[in-house]
């Protein structure tokens, strides 16, 4: 006897059952892979339209991939990802996404020849991620995976959109109301204080952020170690070290960009910086 298969979300909307109905999947156009899954190319048969899909297959422990459909299907921001379509099958699970052609930060930092971002680019990209995160904190979302290869461009123009993508980690979580989050998840390197400690909210993707901003104008980790445990030990203990002027690539950076780092890196969360108010800060162009 073949069990039913239960839908993992219920959206009437966007809720099919044949993905290759609908889209064309052209298997060797390999855009990216993660732990949750393998992103390709594909073509809406319709329109001819290109997008992403994000396929996934059903494991019976599927609470990441339900949280992820769910945030993207109420996000609506300029510099957040965008869904097209959701697709389940009784074995896999399709994300049909808008297609980013222009790579994604690591990228980008590898092609510059200093291996790393002049303060004007790097405050462009910054400013586009917080704004992206002030949204996602006031829906209640929690990205939990700010990391450089999570923040792409939307094309290769000079001057393009980013786009915060990956959203497999992310959750629902409202702060006063929910309980503190407690599972370790994420890329250590870029995991805060609370994260670490094991009792954290929102505020993790601030320091996320704070890390991102410093490896752009550095081309180094602020924190380090030769295993996790020293890694850890250096993020719960150590202070920012900007007085290493080989580590500045473009020479010394602003004080207003240290003042910002040093804001977005506080390791008490209730002392950290907000997104809203980060983008306040002097360190941005009017």
């Amino acid at each position: 006897m073949v069990s039913a298969v239960v839908p993992l979300v219920d959206h009437s909307s966007v809720y099919k059952w044949d993905f290759n109905d609908d889209y064309k999947c052209i298997l060797s156009r390999v855009l990216g892979r993660g732990c949750f899954g393998v992103v390709r190319e594909c073509t809406q048969r319709k329109t001819g339209c290109i997008y992403a899909v994000k396929s996934v297959r059903k494991s019976g422990n599927d609470c990441y991939l339900e949280n992820e459909i769910n945030v993207l299907s109420v996000v609506d921001h300029t510099n957040v990802m965008k869904m097209i379509d959701y697709y389940e099958e009784p074995h896999h699970v399709h994300i049909v996404m808008e297609k980013y052609c222009g790579g994604d930060l690591f990228d980008k930092m590898e092609s510059l020849s200093a291996g790393c971002f002049t303060e004007s680019m790097a405050s462009n990209v910054i400013k586009s991620l917080l704004s992206a995160i002030d949204y996602l904190h006031d829906n209640g979302i929690v990205h939990r995976d700010i990391k450089l290869e999570n923040v792409l461009y939307e094309d290769n123009r000079c001057g393009a959109t980013v786009k915060l993508v990956d959203f497999g980690l992310s959750c629902f979580h409202r702060d006063g109301y929910d309980q503190p989050l407690t599972s370790f998840v994420g890329t250590t390197h870029y995991a805060s204080p609370e994260l670490i400690e094991g009792r954290y909210a929102k505020m993790v993707d601030v320091w996320s952020v704070g890390v991102l901003l410093y490896i752009l104008l550095s081309g180094c980790m602020p924190f380090i170690g030769g295993n996790n445990r020293e890694l850890f030990n250096s993020i719960l203990n150590d202070d920012l070290d900007f007085s290493l002027s080989s580590v500045w690539r473009y020479g010394d950076i602003t004080p207003n960009a240290k003042d910002l780092i040093q804001l977005l890196l506080v390791k008490d969360p209730i002392g950290r910086i907000s997104p809203k108010k980060a983008l306040l800060h002097p360190w941005f162009p009017m």
